[in-house]
């Protein structure tokens, strides 16, 4: 099992001066239509994101009317979640809400993504999430293409001062332990007595990571799970982790979540129009795999703690 290669090498290396870059896509009431270009550091790794999560996810699903059709309770009024993507190069963090364009068309949203490289993750989770619900009131208030660009720019500012600040302080860790996600998930009440949900969860897991034959290509993992007690963006950097360093092929991991609905919905693999069709979908539609019976191996809570005691942060086995 590898650990963590993307925080020790290009995410978080001590010599590595922190950088949180923002960018923004979408739609905005300042513009025609889709803002194509994007404003801010429209990085490899955010454009790529774009690619996947926007035109080829969300925009072949509304084209096709597939979220039009379904009857009221089986879909979210709207988007408004947090997400972060994950891969061996690159950690991304954002936000995407429901928004509009000069024309009124409401059917996208506005997406906010910051960059996180060399940096602590639960200080860049802080930082980048404090900023990004404060640039969602300026993009809120920009009438302007010139007003939104100054708003992120403000913003890309402010992210700048914060790691100058970080570059002079000593963290102790940049990423917890695969044991310390593990065990914080064994521990939460969310996933029910003996932290069923959570085993049914290693059971998929499990299940993806098991032998394929030749020339047959990974098929995407997906799985919706309950949210837990914590902070919503942590929570989603601990699955993302977790999916990350214990799938056996090297694939991105896309973690995203409704902000007042009590489910996490994970993605590994390259998730196209039939895997990003959750964003909107309710409980009611998508029915959450902790709560799948399945058959799970007795010891299965053991092999794992196994497994990942031994992992150290940044570190291989």
């Amino acid at each position: 099992m590898k650990w963590f290669r993307s925080i020790k090498t290009k995410l978080a290396r001590r010599d590595d001066a922190p950088r949180l870059s923002l960018a923004v896509f979408g739609k905005h009431r300042a513009f025609a239509d889709h803002i194509e270009s994007g404003i801010g550091t429209m990085t490899p790794a955010v454009s790529a994101f774009k690619q996947r999560l926007y035109n080829g996810g969300i925009k072949p699903l509304i084209d096709s009317g597939v979220w039009s059709d379904k009857p009221e309770d089986r879909l979210l009024a709207g988007f408004d979640h947090r997400f972060v993507t994950l891969s061996d190069a690159d950690m991304l963090i954002g936000r995407l809400w429901t928004s509009s364009d000069s024309r009124g068309r409401s059917e996208y949203p506005f997406v906010c993504v910051v960059q996180v490289q060399g940096a602590p993750i639960a200080w860049a989770v802080r930082t980048v999430d404090e900023e990004l619900d404060r640039l969602r009131e300026r993009a809120a208030a920009a009438n302007s293409d010139e007003d939104l660009r100054v708003a992120c720019g403000e913003s890309q500012r402010r992210l700048d001062e914060a790691t100058t600040a970080i570059a002079e302080t000593q963290p102790v860790a940049y990423a917890p332990r695969l044991s310390e996600v593990i065990e914080h998930f064994f521990s939460s009440r969310a996933f029910g007595p003996d932290a069923i949900g959570f085993r049914r969860a290693l059971h998929m897991i499990d299940d993806a990571s098991g032998p394929r034959s030749r020339g047959v290509p990974a098929a995407t993992l997906q799985m919706r799970m309950p949210k837990t007690a914590d902070d919503l963006t942590t929570q989603l950097v601990n699955w993302s982790i977790l999916l990350l360093e214990t799938l056996p092929c090297e694939v991105p991991v896309v973690a995203v979540a409704p902000i007042d609905q009590n489910w996490v919905d994970l993605m590994a693999g390259t998730p196209g129009p039939e895997e990003f069709y959750i964003l909107r979908a309710t409980d009611t539609d998508v029915s959450r795999d902790s709560d799948t019976p399945y058959e799970i191996a007795p010891d299965i809570e053991v092999r794992w703690r196994q497994r990942t005691s031994s992992v150290p942060p940044g570190g291989s086995e």
